[in-house]
């Protein structure tokens, strides 16, 4: 009768009982786990109380870390990084009670993994120079193609966040070659830049058209002789900052045997506030412009001091600090025997600088001695002073594209890597991640039969990628350009 008597005393005890966390999800050990994962765990037995459950997640090795409180036995943390081992565990509690279950690892995937690629198809050997996200999730992509004329002009392509077409736009002109290398998004309107070719001159342009593609306005700038507008940055102030070279002579600012290079500062209305030519080298060019956290400006690209500098000679990496009026405040420049140029430039969180080249060097090749190319990154404080430098190679030549900066305080760029064999040459797209210091987290290589090249990246959040590029198979040489995304597994499971 006693016993009897008893079950109910050590049920009731049982049911008081704060239980432990048990059966985790992702379970112990797991590796290739999504990094928007979902955590789950079970309670070890039924209980009577309303607990709250303490969630502690961390990177492994590191000290544990609370990350949230919740009533559920699910938690999702956010974002977490590639190709990392991490810690966590459950402590649950009920005012006073409080009980941790064990501590279980698991490792996120290695690399974002294809959740989507498409072919543009847009018109005939098409490249894409320039790709922008857009307020609605979608994005702009600006470029040339060779459409029904035969000669090459330029397309504007608006994309919706599933990767399909919503309008596109030719923009061309008979007898010219156009080119559009940059745009920006200007309220509920777009922007582009580059250059018109006719009879081998070059002319800037600028064009304007709305969120439909509806052409707003062409500008073209004739100056005497070739230049060329290569980049385009939004500003503070609702205007925008144009950034290229030029041969020919503006209000006698410029020697006209020299290139120099250009760039324009415009109000919100499309008028010209100033002007400017940097550059006392015989060639000189911008290939890159943004405005900084001071309101002035930064640029990238390179510099020859060789007088037949477009026909020959080796290039040096150039960058160039100015105000907001344009006027100079530091230059950097660097190189070596062999070619050197400035691709892009960002600025960092800690007001500094990370500058993204592509650099040539004489390497022994199997004793065989030739030039390869290889991706060149360089960290300049806020003065223009280097803090360091890697340089990034593969099995070939390796071309820097592009650079973005994405969550804690990580980077990710872009190249073309190029084999070895000369018999059998292909190109294939690469994609590196890397911390403030620029150390490699992960890193990812297109392996494709045909040749397959990136040229621009960006950054959607939740360890998204999109990127454009293009392939081709090695024979008629002509381009087929797409767009693809990347991230975690779609399913938290």
């Amino acid at each position: 009768m006693e016993k009897w008597f008893a079950i109910p005393i050590i049920i009731l005890w049982w049911l008081l009982t704060l239980p432990t966390p048990i059966n985790p999800f992702p379970t112990n050990n797991t590796e290739e786990v999504s990094i928007t994962l979902e955590l789950d765990w079970e309670m070890s037995h039924a209980y009577l109380g309303s607990p709250s459950y303490r969630v502690y997640l961390w990177e492994s090795g590191k000290p544990s870390k609370l990350v949230g409180e919740t009533k559920n036995t699910n938690f999702k943390p956010g974002t977490l990084e590639y190709n990392t081992w991490y810690s966590w565990k459950v402590e649950a509690v009920d005012g006073k009670k409080k009980k941790f279950g064990e501590t279980w690892n698991f490792k996120t995937l290695s690399q974002p993994r294809i959740i989507k690629h498409k072919l543009l198809n847009l018109g005939n050997d098409l490249i894409v120079r320039d790709m922008k996200a857009t307020p609605d999730g979608g994005f702009i992509l600006v470029g040339d193609a060779v459409f029904e004329n035969d000669s090459r002009d330029i397309f504007v392509a608006k994309i919706n966040r599933s990767l399909e077409i919503e309008w596109k736009t030719i923009i061309n002109e008979p007898l010219a070659n156009d080119f559009a290398f940059s745009v920006l998004v200007k309220n509920s309107r777009y922007i582009l830049v580059g250059c018109k070719v006719i009879q081998g001159k070059k002319d800037a342009i600028l064009i304007e058209i709305d969120r439909n593609g509806n052409l707003v306005k062409k500008q073209v700038f004739e100056g005497k002789n070739s230049d060329c507008f290569t980049s385009i940055a939004n500003t503070k102030d609702g205007g925008y900052a144009v950034a290229g070279w030029t041969y020919s002579n503006l209000n006698n600012l410029s020697d006209e045997d020299k290139r120099k290079i250009w760039v324009i500062k415009f109000d919100a209305y499309g008028n010209i506030q100033w002007q400017r030519l940097y550059g006392d080298h015989w060639a000189n060019s911008a290939k890159y412009i943004e405005q900084t956290k001071d309101g002035g400006f930064i640029i990238t690209g390179w510099i020859n001091y060789d007088k037949e500098a477009e026909f020959g000679g080796n290039d040096d990496i150039y960058i160039l600090k100015t105000d907001k009026n344009g006027n100079p405040i530091w230059e950097y420049k660097t190189g070596g025997e062999y070619q050197d140029t400035g691709n892009k430039v960002i600025q960092t969180d800690d007001r500094g600088f990370l500058v993204l080249a592509t650099t040539s060097q004489l390497k022994n090749n199997k004793l065989s001695f030739k030039v390869s190319k290889g991706v060149l990154l360089i960290k300049l404080n806020s003065y223009g002073r280097e803090f360091w430098r890697k340089t990034f190679e593969g099995e070939g030549n390796v071309e820097a594209l592009d650079i973005i900066k994405v969550e804690n305080n990580n980077y990710a760029f872009i190249g073309n890597t190029t084999s070895d064999s000369n018999s059998n040459s292909t190109q294939k797209l690469w994609l590196v991640n890397i911390d403030d210091s620029g150390n490699i987290n992960w890193q990812k290589t297109e392996e494709t039969r045909s040749n397959f090249s990136g040229t621009c990246v960006l950054y959607t959040g939740k360890g998204e990628y999109v990127i454009t590029g293009y392939s081709f198979d090695g024979f008629d040489l002509l381009t087929d350009a797409w767009i693809r995304k990347l991230g975690p597994y779609i399913s938290y499971k």
